[in-house]
């Protein structure tokens, strides 16, 4: 969501947009609740014993999409599993690169974390 100066929200930004303002800042918030429902629905799956396949399976035969608009795929729901922001958790400086060159992967102890940065998705 972006805020101004004073922590108040402007609106929420689509994917790929950007803020315009020196002053307004991106904060990380939950998304819709039915997106929500959708991801606790995933974790529990996984608890379940499901397969990463077996839960990108169920989701499309529940014609159920992604935030983009797209089929589920275990790489997606991997992606889902193992990223530390649906349990609230913010993880920065992961990769890093210099001009022209290839991004490299930083070790764990050069990530920069926030832990309960937000709200989990739970």
């Amino acid at each position: 969501m972006l805020i101004d100066q004073a922590g108040q929200p402007k609106g929420a930004l689509k994917i790929g947009e950007q803020k315009s303002l020196q002053t307004d800042r991106v904060v990380l918030v939950p998304g819709p609740e039915e997106e929500q429902e959708v991801v606790r629905g995933i974790y529990q799956a996984f608890l379940d014993g499901k397969t990463e396949r077996e839960i990108a399976d169920t989701l499309n035969k529940k014609k159920i999409l992604t935030d983009l608009g797209r089929a589920w795929t275990r790489g997606t729901i991997h992606q889902i599993l193992t990223n530390e922001k649906y349990i609230g958790n913010s993880v920065y400086h992961r990769t890093s690169f210099k001009l022209k060159r290839k991004h490299i992967l930083n070790p764990p102890e050069m990530w920069i974390r926030s832990d309960k940065a937000s709200k989990a998705a739970g």
